[in-house]
């Protein structure tokens, strides 16, 4: 029976907060892919009604970041070791749920045995570190989706410098 040694929770541990992080990233990026265009859309508006550029500017970062935040704090929970988990076992569904309750142990020990928790958390370690980050979320799209938010921001800015 395998024990409960810290290297392997610490390995778990690692792994979900090395998911965790890349949903964190992967809605920052999502966050931006909206903010980037609708905010120079604001800033055109604003200054075609008359606004100073720099105005127009500040106001837009201060609304568009104050929505930004009230909008990733909402959905906070989408990047808990918990959410890494269920990201996990999407990955690698032939993990049987174990990530999820060895994650759940992690949080609440004294809902299993010793013995049983050392299990869960072996068997959830090694899983964990058979699935990189990367193939669990990919940044690809919302990457994609930001870039193109900070081209049509560029593109919004070089029209309303040239007068267009």
């Amino acid at each position: 029976m395998p024990r409960n040694r810290p290297d392997q929770t610490a390995g778990l541990a690692e792994a979900l907060s090395a998911i965790s992080r890349r949903l964190w990233i992967s809605a920052i990026l999502r966050a931006s892919a909206v903010a980037l265009p609708v905010g120079a859309v604001a800033w055109m508006v604003l200054t075609r009604a008359g606004l100073t550029a720099s105005i127009a500017a500040l106001l837009v970062v201060v609304v568009a970041m104050g929505i930004s935040a009230a909008w990733l704090t909402r959905i906070g929970s989408r990047w808990t070791a918990r959410a890494a988990a269920g990201a996990l076992e999407d990955a690698h569904p032939s993990s049987r749920n174990v990530v999820i309750t060895a994650e759940e142990l992690l949080r609440h020990p004294e809902r299993a045995t010793p013995a049983v928790r050392a299990r869960v958390l072996h068997e959830g370690a090694g899983i964990a570190r058979g699935v990189a980050a990367p193939r669990v979320v990919s940044l690809g799209r919302p990457a994609a989706f930001a870039a193109a938010g900070f081209g049509l921001l560029a593109f919004a800015w070089t029209v309303a410098i040239a007068g267009v």
